[in-house]
């Protein structure tokens, strides 16, 4: 399954309207989403505490995350509350031995 280009997006990128059928523009799709993977960065931190303070949610890594400005984090298997990408990062808070990008 393609995630990150549709058939009808290659189509009117190409200009290739009707000259394939969407099996192959599918595959194509698919093929560019795998090359495309292959070169970013999944990293996993894993979550050890969350909690919620007023309305803001708090959730602590397992490490501080080399993350820089522009990039951006998605939290998973921590309920709703939590789960998706922030839309701020208000601080960081490491261990005295590490620090925060």
């Amino acid at each position: 399954m393609a995630d990150y280009v549709t058939v009808a997006e290659v189509r009117d990128a190409l200009g290739v309207q009707s000259l394939y059928s969407d099996t192959d523009i599918e595959s194509v799709c698919s093929a560019a989403t795998t090359l495309i993977q292959k070169q970013l960065w999944f990293n996993e931190y894993p979550v050890v505490g969350v909690s919620v303070y007023g309305n803001i949610a708090t959730a602590v890594l397992s490490a501080p995350l080399p993350i820089a400005t522009g990039q951006s984090v998605v939290i998973t298997n921590c309920g709703t509350t939590y789960d998706g990408t922030p839309a701020h990062w208000y601080r960081c808070i490491a261990p005295a031995n590490d620090h925060c990008a």
